[in-house]
């Protein structure tokens, strides 16, 4: 004997997929807020992984920063990390200005201590 109906599940994670999503249009003005008066968000999920996205706010340039990073090696004595930067403007000079990199860097004790060169 079933308890619960079939169409009553479905009905129950579609309206879960609802709110998740109305709360995520609700978060945005806060979030555009917080942007507004820091001048920029970052958030580091975990260790050598960061997402961040920052206001340019020049006399002949208005838009938005963005970049990640996250490790693609990583030894005792060295992590390189890989960095994508890209921008959108909504003044000033559209062209595509976005790129990635790779940059290597010391490693000891979860400190990034210096700069060793390009990823090979």
């Amino acid at each position: 004997m079933k308890l619960i109906p079939g169409w009553l599940k479905v009905r129950h994670i579609f309206l879960g997929v609802l709110v998740a999503f109305w709360f995520v249009i609700i978060s945005l003005p806060v979030l555009m807020l917080v942007l507004a008066m820091q001048g920029e968000l970052v958030w580091n999920p975990i260790e050598h992984r960061e997402y961040r996205v920052w206001l340019i706010m020049e006399d002949d340039q208005r838009g938005l920063g963005y970049a990640t990073k996250h490790a693609i090696s990583r030894t005792s004595a060295q992590v390189c990390l890989v960095n994508h930067v890209g921008f959108l403007f909504w003044q000033g000079d559209n062209e595509q200005v976005n790129t990635d990199y790779c940059e290597c860097y010391s490693y000891n004790d979860g400190i990034l201590n210096e700069y060793v060169g390009k990823c090979v």
